[in-house]
């Protein structure tokens, strides 16, 4: 059996947090280890600053890099690779589908 946390950092987990409300809403930014989507989302799941970068993820209380899993990965690449600085919700929602249909 899984725990909560391995759970929470599937992708399942953080399309929960993406749908818990409105899908326009400004969730992170590309380029910014700080604002990632996937950095806000850990932040909220772990209550402390995570950093993201294409190496791993830095929870900031803790002091360590945690490697990124290979969706983790793709995700922060994809995100990296739009356009568009700030990213909404729905941006990162087509981002997994497009991920999850490969």
């Amino acid at each position: 059996m899984h725990s909560l946390s391995e759970l929470l950092l599937r992708p399942l987990g953080i399309r929960r947090w993406l749908v818990s409300s409105n899908l326009d809403r400004v969730v992170g930014s590309a380029h910014d280890e700080s604002d990632c989507p996937l950095a806000v989302y850990l932040s909220d799941l772990y209550g402390t600053p995570v950093l993201v970068d294409e190496n791993g993820y830095l929870v900031v209380s803790h002091g360590h890099l945690v490697p990124l899993t290979s969706w983790q990965r793709r995700l922060v690449s994809a995100i990296d690779a739009q356009d568009r600085h700030r990213v909404t919700a729905s941006e990162v929602l087509k981002l997994l589908d497009d991920e999850e249909t490969r």
